[in-house]
């Protein structure tokens, strides 16, 4: 295997190739080593004179396994033999340890008196017969008995003279003084009942029949439990009202929400403290109050009212017909109306307001941005902050005005007015559509952030600054003027002009220039320059300087017979080149193209020689490598790229050559 290699030179120590026979091995098993050791050591030293078998710390010292004379060995201390063991003080078994009983006392006949505390553990049976069989007596007296006869009281609880709780053989139980249950109490209750009954549940409902009470009123509160209270008349519920305190009023109605109320017809109040009226509306959310004809209210603290509506979000309201309120905080009126955005607002006739805090009114209109306001009639708001106002107009980028009829602002920020004015366009401030309908669009003008483009002729009479474009079509432009204010400059031969007739304006220097010459400018006039292009070939005719880089994709000739001078310190080759690949230097011999090569294998990463190397070729295989050096005593690291065959390190006053 490739390796460093350990290069011995003159002054080297000869003990570097004590090991050349390769006996020892890191990590190698079965190695021995006679004579003195000193120094660290990690690994087993069974063997050694020291800690040998019969020193300390081996199979017969203190601490080993199978010893029976050292310490801590399995009949030394702490062994079966030794204190707290089995025949040791506190054993579990022993008879002769302190603690233990002799002799088992049990069973046992005849009296006995226990002077203090005594601790049964398991089953305790007490027998005799006739009188008492079981009492507990105080300083004042009796306090417990049980007696041996199911005639008269069998179970009797005292207090000094007085009987707190008595047992009688007939079921009864006398209780002296007040019956106090903590936690309740479960289970059937039969006779007549005296005081707070505000826990009792289970209660039988009661009836009154309107003709039960001619005359008077009925005061006081009635406390129902977890039973429900109803008032009926001719059969017919008026009133009832459940254990959670729903209130039902009405026909086919249900209160079933926690303190919800439901009247009217087929309504239902199912949300905590909810409210249906009317007929067949839901309450469902909490605290929703639901009103009118098919009403919905599902979201809590919402608000649906009129016909068919529904409020569905948080805190939302619905109103009018159909009307549809979903999102939180919005609100839906009119007919067919949807707010579905958070805190938006839909009113009129199908109007859709989806984009957050976004506001649709007026027929058909759809308000889908964030903050977006759209009106009219089928008008859309579909960017962030937009306004669509008009017929048909769609308000697409961000803070843009569509208004008037078909228009479409594009752009952000962008206003679009007038009618059916071009799609797509994202540059222009404010755009003036004249188009006829939907499949004819034009656009009048453009207000751009640098221009203004009117697509119509423009009339009026005060013109002021400069004008860009054809100006065929102005008038009123006096002869005396153009005349005054056209007048040769710099290169430009003295010519006059009358306003009308055409006049020719010759450029100093341009009869003299010739065909497929770069011309320059002298201060005055054109003139010819020493490079000539003739369409496949430039030509400098002087010498040239170029201050900035040059860059050449082809191929660069020198053909010249003094040597190369490079003033840069560092040449990059293969520039040009997007992968790794081969390159070098090639010093030419007898034959073009053909030389010896100082190059680069990028196959190995190492430089090399060869020879008759043709200079065309784009790789090459190296006669021999160059040897790398590396010092690390220099700060150079060995890293894989240098541990090639036949280089160097040194470390120190150690020569390596890898092989």
């Amino acid at each position: 295997m490739a390796e460093w290699k350990k290069v011995v030179v003159s002054g080297s120590d000869i003990s570097q190739l004590n090991n050349d026979a390769n006996y020892l091995i890191q990590g190698q098993d079965g190695v021995y080593l006679t004579g003195s050791f000193s120094g660290s050591f990690i690994g087993d030293f069974t063997g050694t004179a020291s800690y040998a078998t019969s020193a300390s710390y081996a199979t017969s010292a203190s601490y080993a396994d199978s010893s029976t004379s050292a310490s801590y060995a399995t009949s030394a201390s702490s062994a079966e033999s030794s204190s707290y063991a089995l025949s040791s003080s506190y054993a579990d078994t022993a008879t002769s340890a302190s603690y233990a009983p002799s002799v088992s006392p049990f069973p046992y006949t005849g009296s006995a008196i226990i002077s203090g505390s005594l601790e049964v553990i398991g089953l305790t049976t007490l027998y005799n017969s006739g009188s008492t069989v079981f009492e507990v007596s105080g300083s004042s007296g009796a306090l417990f008995s049980i007696v041996d006869d199911l005639s008269g009281d069998i179970f009797t609880v005292s207090s000094g003279s007085v009987n707190v709780l008595n047992i009688s053989s007939s079921g009864e139980t006398v209780l002296s003084g007040s019956l106090i249950v903590t936690g309740g109490t479960t289970g059937s209750f039969t006779g007549s009942f005296t005081g707070d009954g505000s826990g009792l549940y289970n209660l039988p409902t009661q009836s009154f029949e309107s003709n039960q009470i001619a005359t008077g009123s009925v005061t006081g509160s009635v406390d129902v439990g977890s039973n429900s209270f109803t008032l009926v008349s001719e059969s017919i519920a008026l009133m009832n009202v459940r254990a959670n305190g729903g209130f039902e009023n009405g026909l086919n109605v249900t209160a079933s929400g926690a303190w919800s109320h439901a009247e009217g017809g087929s309504t239902t109040a199912s949300g905590y403290s909810s409210h249906a009226e009317g007929a067949s509306t839901t309450a469902s959310g909490y605290s929703s109050h639901a009103e009118g004809i098919g009403t919905i209210a599902s979201g809590s603290y919402s608000h649906a009212e009129g016909g068919s509506t529904t409020a569905s979000g948080y805190s939302s309201h619905a109103e009018g017909a159909s009307t549809t309120a979903s999102g939180d905080g919005s609100h839906a009126e009119g007919f067919g109306t949807t707010s579905s955005g958070q805190y938006s607002h839909a009113e009129g006739n199908g109007t859709t307001a989806s984009g957050y805090a976004s506001h649709a009114e007026g027929t058909g209109t759809t308000a889908s941005g964030d903050y977006s306001h759209a009106e009219g009639i089928n008008t859309i708001a579909s960017g962030n902050y937009s306004h669509a106002e008009g017929s048909s107009t769609t308000a697409l980028g961000g803070s843009s005005h569509a208004e008037g009829i078909g228009t479409i602002a594009s752009g952000s920020y962008q206003l679009a007015a007038g009618r059916y004015n071009t799609h797509n366009n994202t540059d222009s401030l404010v755009v003036i559509g004249n188009g006829a309908n939907d499949s004819t669009r034009s656009d009048l003008a453009l207000f751009n952030s640098q221009s203004i483009t009117f697509n119509q002729p423009v009339t009026g009479s005060i013109f002021t600054g400069s004008f860009v474009g054809d100006g065929s079509g102005l008038t009123g432009i006096s002869a005396s003027y153009l005349a005054s204010s056209a007048s040769n400059g710099t290169g430009i031969s003295t010519f006059t002009y009358n306003g009308t007739s055409n006049v020719t304006v010759e450029v100093s220097g341009a009869s003299a220039l010739s065909s497929n010459t770069l011309t320059k400018w002298t201060g005055d006039a054109f003139a010819n320059t020493s490079i000539t292009d003739d369409g496949t070939l430039v030509t400098f005719s002087t010498d040239a300087l170029f201050q900035g880089d040059i860059i050449v994709q082809g191929t660069a000739s020198f053909q010249n017979v003094e040597n190369l001078l490079v003033a840069d310190r560092f040449v990059l080759f293969a520039s040009g080149s997007n992968a790794t690949g081969d390159g070098g230097i090639v010093v030419q011999q007898g034959t073009q193209n053909i030389g010896e090569l100082y190059g680069y294998d990028s196959g190995v990463q190492r430089w090399g020689f060869t020879g008759s190397f043709d200079a065309t070729s784009t790789s090459y295989a190296p006669e021999a490598y160059i040897a790398a050096v590396v010092d690390v005593d220099g700060g150079q690291s060995d890293i894989a790229k240098y541990q090639k065959n036949g280089n160097i390190r040194v470390s120190g006053s150690d020569i390596y050559i890898y092989a």
